[in-house]
This record gives structure tokens, sequence and C-alpha cells, in this order.
């Protein structure tokens, strides 16, 4: 029966229980040391019986209980050097509590705010937030193969702090965060954890940022870079839309179609029969046969997305050489074109190289979406660091974080 309390309890072997004590708000289990060979702390000596200590010390909850150990423990002498000291048991490294009780409190923590998790264990806000800053933050996954496909993208944590997301685009597997968001941060991080590791980095995906690209050409000199393309296709989004405001502006009116103007032709297609769709696509097609400015927007948008289906490189450098010309045909009539090309020019060979590998950085949005939603469940927060080893904690293998593996349950 004691045998079966001690795994129910998940206590160490080394422990006895004598009695177990069921009050109104706490649960007391009255234990003491098995008697064991020991040798002196500090100079491995033959030890003797001194005296013995109590401590108790908050282990776990059950059915809304606290549930604490009072443990007897023997303190010895060694015969050798005549110092004192408290024999040590597995697990109990705490003052007040057990390694338990605090892995129990970060697990709980991984997908809930603190206050929840607070009242659920019967303690407090700070020492639920206690226990999580006892979390390392430097943690980082070292995949095990040697040739990375990296994923690299920038999340803005609120108004200012920035961090870069890292992961592992082809085996979908998340590595770590920075600490900031500079060159140096992502720089360092990439050293320390790729390099420094003997891992080859075959290719890089990321958005368009000179930042990241630039860490990344001297990083990994022999990679090859892709241009995510959904971040591709909404830069050049943002462009038409920009266009579209400055036609609307200098006729003085809303044209209301800027959904249907940045829509994909399968997607027109499906919506322009329906009932909903009807008087909105009627008034787009007669906007686009009035205005030449914005039927020149409609059909870059259509060359865009018919760039992205090609299926092969050649195709598709002969459909980005027609965006180019297109944009330098009609640059007269919105300005804005101009820059547009310069961008797509300067990022010509990552946006070619999509159709080499056929991959995007979607694994790393996804986490970056996870990220925020782990944020919207601690209600915002005010400690960056802290905020860092939760998430840290929430997407990186728990084994990563235990601080004691006789409790992993």
């Amino acid at each position: 029966m004691k045998i079966e309390l001690i795994k129910t309890f998940n206590l160490p072997s080394c422990l006895i229980i004598e009695n177990i004590l069921d009050k109104d708000k706490k649960i007391i289990i009255v234990c003491r040391t098995r008697k064991r060979k020991l040798s002196c702390q500090h100079c491995k000596g033959k030890v003797s019986g001194y005296d013995t200590i109590k401590n108790t010390k908050l282990h776990t909850a059950l059915n809304g209980k606290k549930v604490f150990l009072e443990i007897t423990k023997r303190r010895l002498q060694c015969k050798k050097c005549k110092k004192v000291f408290t024999e040590k048991i597995e697990g109990m490294s705490g003052q007040r509590t057990t390694d338990l009780f605090n892995q129990l409190l970060q697990e709980k923590s991984r997908n809930n705010d603190y206050s929840s998790v607070a009242r659920e264990m019967g303690v407090s806000y700070n020492m639920v937030a206690q226990k999580q800053d006892l979390l390392a933050l430097n943690r980082f996954m070292v995949p095990e193969h040697d040739n990375l496909w990296l994923g690299l993208d920038g999340k803005y944590l609120n108004g200012e702090d920035e961090i870069f997301v890292i992961g592992e685009v082809k085996q979908k597997q998340f590595l770590g965060v920075t600490k900031g968001g500079t060159a140096a941060d992502l720089d360092g991080v990439l050293r320390k954890n790729i390099l420094n590791k003997g891992k080859t980095v075959e290719l890089v995906t990321m958005d368009m940022s000179k930042l990241i690209k630039s860490v990344s050409l001297n990083l990994f000199p022999d990679a090859d870079i892709v241009a995510d393309k959904f971040h591709v296709i909404k830069h050049i989004n943002s462009v038409i839309d920009l266009c579209r405001i400055a036609v609307e502006k200098s006729v003085n009116e809303k044209f209301q179609i800027k959904r249907i103007l940045l829509m994909k032709m399968e997607t027109f297609n499906k919506i322009k029969n329906k009932p909903k769709w009807e008087n909105k696509v009627k008034k787009f097609n007669k906007l686009l046969e009035e205005k030449e400015d914005l039927k020149i927007l409609w059909n870059l948008k259509n060359r865009v997305h018919d760039f992205y289906a090609g299926k092969t490189e050649a195709k598709a450098k002969e459909r980005f050489n027609g965006i180019l010309a297109y944009l330098n045909t009609y640059d007269s009539m919105h300005p804005e074109f101009h820059d547009l090309y310069k961008t797509l020019v300067n990022w010509q060979t990552e946006i070619l190289n999509y159709f080499k590998y056929h991959i995007t950085n979607a694994f790393i949005e996804g986490l970056n979406n996870r990220i925020e939603t782990l944020k919207r469940k601690r209600f915002g927060f005010r400690n960056k660091e802290r905020f860092i080893k939760t998430l840290l904690f929430s997407l990186l293998p728990i084994t990563m974080f235990l601080s004691n593996l006789i409790f992993t349950h």
C-alpha cells in the first residue's frame, strides 16, 4: 500500500511514508528517509548518525487541497573531517517547494495565464511567476540532422520589442528565438547554435527583410535564399492598394473595390455569380471599362498570381520579366510602380528561388500565430524576458526544461 502511495504522489524511492493527515485545507504526508549508505559530501569519508531534522515542503495538489511533505531527514557527521551535514534527497532542492511542485506550476503555465494557475493550485500569482523565472532563457533546439532548411522571421511582441523566430521548415521543427531584434542578436544565436555545432545550411526562407538577408549572406554564403511567396504577394498587393487609393483621391470618390481588386482570379470566378456579390461584380467590371488606371492594377495583380502558378523555373523567369516590363510601361500612370520595380529587381534571385524548392515560410508564420495566441492567453505581458521563457517552454520539448527527470509524467 505504501509503495502504491509513493508512486501516486510521485515520491523518491528513498522516502518511507509513516502517516497521512487529511485536514480541512491540506494533506500532510509524514515520511522519513530510508537507512542507506552515504559518504561525506565534503571528503567522501565514512559517516555516522548525528541527529535528525524535519522539513515541510509543498509537493502537489489533490482534490483542491495542497499536499505537503513533512520529511524527517538524518543529519550525519563525517568520522574523518568531523563536519556535520544533512542528507540530500533527490527532487527536494527547493526551500519551500519540491521540484515536482515547481514543474507542475510550470507545466500548467504553458497554455494558461498565471492568475488561473494560481487559483487552481492555491498559491499566489507571484509564486507562479517566480517558478517560470526558474526556466532557462537560452534554450535552443539543435537539429540532429546536418543539412538544414532554415526559416527566419521577425516578430513584434508589442509596439517596440522585436525578436526573431527560427525554425527548420523542411522538418517543421521550432528551434528557438532571439532575445532582441538586432542583427547582432540574430547573428549570435545562429552562429552559436548552427555554425559552431557543425551544421550546414542549404536554404534560408524569409520575408523581404534586408536585415535577415544580410545576416544570412554573411553566415551562410553557400545557402540559397528564398523570398517567401506570401510576403512577396503581400508587398505587391500593398502597392496596388496604394495606387487604388491614389486613383480614388484623384476623382474624389470611393469605389469600395479593395477586396475584389486583390482577389485571385479563381476566387473571383467562384463568387461572381453569387447573389451576395452580383451587384459588386457588375460595378467592378464597369469601373474596369471606364478607368484604364484601375484595369492596369487588375492586370498586374493577375500577372503576379499567374507568375506563381508556373511550374518550371524557365517559365517563371519569363513571366517575372514580363511583370518588370509591365511596371516599366505604366510607371508614368502609377508612380508607385517605379519603387516596386526596383524592389523586385533587388530580390529577383530570391523570388525565383521559390521555383527551385517550392518551399514557403508558412511554418514560421504558424509559429508566429501560436506566439500571438499565447500572448492573448496571458492578456499581454509586462516582462519581455519572462514572456520569452514562457513561449520557449510552450514551443520546445518539455524535457529540455525539466529540473528533475524523476518527476516526468
